[in-house]
């Protein structure tokens, strides 16, 4: 067997390194082209990926299968320069995807992975928009000449709170959302506090928005599993929980959706759904290929 130097595993793929002054550290920025020429008179997409370490290759594979009915994007993925994983990434997409500091996350987040003394400095979801909007962004722009494109975020787990966090705060940011099993939980259930904020101040919210879970993902599936891990984050899950005690992934999607859903918004087109028999560690695939089809109609039979 001989190895081919240089050549990607993924057609039409590229790396790029970016540092951010805003984060004050560099990013992994993996680019995947259509497949095919884009056809005159179609306007191409950007889809901007977290966690693309992992999750790039699954997105950019089932985004240019909508080629097939004239839906053309470039997949854009944020990822980390990692000197170990999944230690080195864990305390990054911490660090920037969460968007209120958690001093119990910081101290006990680390043996989540199996490193107890890893430092993590939660609350810099400010600070990574910025990064986005107005670093990485315009590099996207020129790189692949477009002016001003339909752009979409997609996230899952503390990616999925960055983009309900980022639909609450700056909704103009991008025009779709696709947000799978968000960590709603975070900091006592703080976006929700963020919806009621927006929704006082705001007569719309103009995107188009998905919102997934797996239906294992409910409390009385979960609470099981969380009892086996390390006794010394104990104090850390007993943070994930409610009001009520209770902890809730597939159950605060519901309630969010519900209380964006009452709110009555003209231009918010959002839709959702818990899957059957999927996990937490499952429901991702399934999340984009039903969320892709729901945020971007079918342009051609």
């Amino acid at each position: 067997m001989t190895k081919a130097a240089g050549e990607s595993a993924l057609e039409n793929t590229e790396v790029h390194y970016l540092y951010s002054n805003y984060v004050r550290d560099e990013f992994r920025i993996c680019i995947a082209y259509p497949l095919t020429k884009v056809p005159e008179g179609i306007k191409p997409s950007v889809i901007y990926v977290l966690d693309a370490n992992t999750n790039f290759g699954l997105v950019s594979d089932i985004a240019r299968s909508g080629e097939f009915q004239g839906r053309y994007a470039f997949v854009v993925g944020i990822g980390y320069r990692a000197n170990s994983f999944p230690a080195d990434i864990f305390v990054k997409r911490s660090r920037d995807f969460t968007p209120t500091p958690s001093p119990l996350f910081d101290n006990l987040g680390g043996a989540m992975v199996g490193a107890p003394h890893l430092k993590i400095s939660t609350g810099g979801a400010s600070q990574f928009l910025e990064f986005i909007q107005k670093e990485l962004k315009p590099h996207i722009e020129d790189l692949f000449q477009l002016q001003r494109p339909d752009s979409t975020l997609i996230g899952m787990s503390l990616g999925g709170l960055f983009c309900i966090w980022t639909l609450l705060n700056q909704p103009e940011s991008f025009q779709r959302y696709l947000a799978c099993s968000p960590s709603l939980w975070w900091d006592n259930d703080v976006i929700f506090e963020y919806e009621k904020k927006w929704a006082k101040e705001n007569e719309d919210l103009p995107a188009r928005v998905f919102i997934a879970a797996g239906d294992e993902e409910r409390h009385e599936k979960v609470t099981s599993k969380l009892e086996l891990l390390p006794a010394e984050i104990k104090p850390l899950l007993d943070s994930f929980r409610n009001a009520d005690g209770r902890h809730m992934l597939a159950e605060h999607v519901e309630s969010l959706i519900d209380q964006l859903t009452n709110r009555n918004y003209k231009n918010l087109h959002l839709s959702g759904k818990i899957f059957p028999d999927e996990t937490h560690e499952t429901v991702y695939p399934s999340a984009l290929v039903r969320g892709l089809g729901a945020i971007f109609p079918i342009i051609a039979a």
